[in-house]
This record gives structure tokens, sequence and C-alpha cells, in this order.
């Protein structure tokens, strides 16, 4: 008996300690669950807060790029630039006011009249090669191009064409800015015709420069062995050549006038003049004695008077005068010589002058020698403290 109760009691303790573990496991399961739901709850919390927050973002940047549009819209809206707004094919989906007071006609007229394209509206025979490459460099291209208005008027401006991407990198509009520029391209054309004019008058002063200058065949004539190397940096020149024959002797020139152009060739045409009056009329040839009357007469011409602030125009050259002992060789030269100096290239023999004093070489390479005869340091022109110009002398030999 006794051991029977001690048997259920054990059984009553078992039971009751199962129990427990029940009561345990069913506590800690209803922790876990009640720990996984708050989980749950947190987790969604948490993204609902995030796309709350993505949301207001959101807002914020479509608040925003509204507020952009509407000040561009305002913008492209009173600006006097034209706008054009084309879809990423190219079709023309939107012009704005400043285009319409340019072009004179509404959208749908402007669409009817001209077409709904870029390719169709622009003058530009290659828009389509640029339009290709400016959304494949994805960059903007400027270019001027001309319009028939509604009322009949050429219309030219300078047009810029944009391509516009998304984040994505996909092309999404073609904008082009017109800005007129009819009286620039007017004043342009005005500038060109004057131009033109200016430059026939010039090149045809060209002509009445060279006639003053001798032929070609008039310098072989008198030079045999000889060449002319001429090159103006402008159409007509300041500086200019001479040549003549007077009293047995061959005369020439070469000068430097002062300018260059049209009024280095004005002065060209005075020197020119005056050494033929000079020269051919008075029959002066000694090269010292015609510059001092060249000079005088540019004085004269020119009005020179050496007052502070009054053009000192003149010519810087070199003049010579050859003549012959009863042969066909030139036997001396007389030179005078402003500002330009004479080089003379010599085989063999020392060069001496009409005293027989040698000339030192300035420049010796085996049998060659090169002499140089100075100039004197003024021009044939005015100049404070006028001197004589120096009378030079050199024999010559065959071959100099």
């Amino acid at each position: 008996r006794e051991l029977e109760l001690i048997s259920k009691d054990n059984d009553l303790k078992e039971a009751e300690l199962d129990k427990q573990k029940t009561i345990i496991w069913s506590g800690a399961l209803g922790l876990l669950l009640v720990a996984a739901l708050a989980f749950f709850i947190y987790t969604g919390y948490r993204q609902k807060h995030r796309a709350n927050a993505l949301l207001k973002e959101q807002n914020n940047e479509i608040t925003r790029q509204k507020e952009e549009l509407a000040k561009l819209s305002i913008v492209a809206e009173k600006t006097d630039s034209g706008v054009v707004i084309a879809s990423e094919k190219g079709k023309i989906e939107w012009i704005n006011d400043g285009f319409v007071r340019m072009i004179g006609y509404d959208y749908q007229e402007f669409i009817d009249h001209f077409g709904g394209s870029l390719s169709e509206i622009s003058s530009n025979p290659d828009i389509e090669k640029v339009l290709e490459e400016i959304i494949r460099e994805k960059k903007s291209y400027s270019h001027d191009s001309s319009h028939i208005t509604k009322n009949g008027t050429l219309l030219w401006t300078s047009s810029t064409i944009t391509p516009v991407f998304e984040e994505g990198g996909e092309l999404n509009k073609i904008v082009t800015v017109y800005n007129d520029i009819t009286e620039l391209k007017i004043a342009e054309e005005h500038i060109r015709e004057k131009n033109e004019e200016i430059t026939d008058s010039i090149r045809y002063a060209e002509g009445i420069q060279a006639a003053m200058m001798p032929r070609e065949e008039e310098v072989a004539a008198l030079l045999p062995d000889s060449f002319v190397l001429f090159k103006p940096k402008d159409i007509v020149s300041g500086d200019f050549y001479w040549m003549t024959e007077k009293n047995g002797r061959v005369l020439y020139l070469a000068a430097d006038c002062t300018g260059h152009g049209v009024p280095g060739a004005f002065m060209s045409m005075i020197g020119a003049s005056l050494l033929n009056e000079v020269v051919n009329e008075k029959g002066i040839t000694k090269p010292a004695d015609i510059f001092h009357e060249v000079r005088a007469g540019i004085i004269t011409a020119l009005k020179q008077t050496g007052e502070l602030g009054k053009q000192k125009d003149g010519m810087d050259a070199s003049l010579i005068s050859l003549s012959r002992n009863g042969s066909d060789d030139f036997s001396a030269m007389e030179l005078a010589l402003a500002n330009n100096p004479v080089f003379v290239i010599r085989t063999g023999n020392k060069a001496v002058n009409d005293n027989g004093e040698d000339l030192e070489p300035v420049l010796e390479e085996d049998d060659l020698k090169m002499y140089q005869i100075k100039a004197d340091k003024q021009p044939v022109g005015f100049q404070d403290n006028q001197q004589p110009y120096t009378h030079h002398k050199v024999l010559l030999e065959k071959g100099d």
C-alpha cells in the first residue's frame, strides 16, 4: 500500500513537471512569436519610413523639376530668342513666341508651310549628318542659317542645336535656339561690297604702279646678266625700282618709301616722277646730285617744314650709275646711298675705289670676296641737319 502511494506521488510529480515544461515551452514559444511579430512590425515600420522618405524626396524632385520647367517655360516664352523643341526623332513639337515673332508663322502655320521636322526647316544641306554627329558626340552645334519669313523678307539667324539626354543616356529632346543676326549679315555684306570696291581700286592702281617701273625686257636690254626680285607685301607697294639710260650711262635704283600699301605706293609715284624729271629732263647723272635734287623735290611736293608733328615722308634708296670705257663691259659705278648699302661680290683681285684705295671685304671665302659700300644715315626726304650725299665710285672688273 505504501509502495502504491509512493508510485502515485511520483506520477503526480512527473505530471506536474511535464505541465511545467509545457508551460515553459509555451511561454518561450509565445515570447519568440512576440519577438518575431515585433521584428516584422519594426521592419515594416522601417520600410514604410524609407518609402515615405523616398516618396518625399521624389515629390521634392518633381516639385523642383516643375519649378525649373516653369522658369524655363517663362524664359522660353518671353525671350527674344527663338526656341524650337523637337522629339528624339527630330519631329518639331513646340516653338516659342520669340520664334513666332521672328518667322511670322504660328506653330500650325509653320508646320504646314515648312514641314514638321528639323531637317525640313533647316537651310543647311548637311543637317542630317549634323544631327547624327551631335547625338553621337553629345555636344551642341552652332551655325548661321537663312529663312524666308511670312511677309517674304530674308531672316538670318545664328542657331545652336543641342541634344538633351535623360539620366540613363537616352536621347529625350533636341532643342534649337535661334538669334536674329539679320542686321549683322546686312552690315557684313555692306562691308564686303565696300572691300571689293576698294580692292578693285587698289588693283587698278597696281597696274598704274607697274607701268611706272621698267619692264623685264627693258631691264634685260640694259643689264643682260641681271634679274629683278620684287615681291610686294600688299597689292601696291612702297618699295619700287627704277631704271633709265642717259648720256651713255645706265642708272638704276632700288627704293623703300615711307609707309606700306597705298601710302607707300603714293610715295613711290612721287619718287619715280622726280627721278625722271631730274635725270631725263634736267640731264643730271651723278647719283649724289640726283639725290640732292630729288630730296628738294620731295620736300617741296609734300610741303615739309620740319615742324613738330608734321610728316617727314621720304625714301631709303640705293642709286647706281654704270659707265663704260669704249667697250661693252662696265668699267666703273658711281653710287649714292641713303640708308641702304650696296654689296659688291668679286672673285680675284681686291676691289678699289677711284682713288686706287683697296676696299676691305666684309666676307671672304676661298677666292670669293664681298665688299660693302656703306650708306649715308639719312633718307631722300626731309631730315634735321641735312648733309650732302656722299659720292662713291668703284672700279669694276668683268664678272663683278
